[in-house]
């Protein structure tokens, strides 16, 4: 196996440029977002997210969530319809929504009801490289299945950076803390949590938005 390509320093347009092509050539990286570093790969390339699923000995009956550069991309590949204007509030920043796709995103990545797992991440240099492909990238935390995701270059698993083969360390390192909080909207228009993490249900309250099982 050949030694992995690792970039330090700032986001350059040299480095996004090799990036870019290196996802639109179906290979994946690793990469820091505003938690933990993720594993990103372009979201419509079968292959690619294959060989992620792979690399972490992940089931693929689990989607995997993912980054978009802004909200035009999102608008782009997901409908918005009915998402309530207030939790665009959190967006940059570590709150996933599941959207139903407009897009033909690799199968492992849309659930049982035709969605996907998205947000617009807070950290500048997952926000480029996903605008530099032109399209969502994979976000899953870069470990092994069963191990604990990183926040730090140093508590890597290097069979996993080896497997990966591209390592961007780019910008400021993740903030760590809880990952992404995953939520949905009802038909009534209603929060639901799927998962609590980095925003919390009364930080959700507080900007107004009624939680599925809450009193209206």
């Amino acid at each position: 196996m050949s030694r992995p390509l690792i970039l330090y320093g700032n986001l350059s347009s040299d480095k996004l440029e090799l990036l870019a092509r290196a996802l639109q050539q179906g290979q994946a990286i690793i990469y820091p977002t505003e938690t933990l570093y993720g594993i990103g790969c372009d979201a419509i390339n079968e292959t690619a997210v294959s060989l992620v699923y792979q690399a972490k000995g992940r089931s693929t009956t689990k989607p995997l969530p993912l980054i978009a550069s802004d909200l035009e991309m999102i608008k782009k590949s997901c409908d918005l319809g009915g998402v309530p204007k207030n939790l665009f509030s959190f967006w940059p920043g570590p709150l996933t929504m599941l959207l139903p796709a407009r897009i033909a995103f690799a199968k492992p990545l849309v659930d049982a009801e035709g969605r996907v797992a998205i947000r617009i991440s807070a950290s500048p240099c997952a926000r480029e490289i996903a605008h530099a492909l032109g399209r969502p990238i994979t976000a899953t935390s870069a470990n092994l299945s069963g191990k604990p995701p990183c926040s730090t270059k140093d508590a890597l698993d290097q069979e996993l950076v080896r497997k990966i083969g591209i390592g961007a360390f780019l910008g400021a390192e993740p903030g760590g803390g809880a990952p992404s909080t995953i939520v949905s909207v009802t038909p009534k228009g209603t929060v639901f949590v799927h998962r609590e993490g980095a925003v919390s249900k009364k930080e959700l309250q507080e900007a107004g938005l009624v939680l599925a099982g809450q009193d209206s």
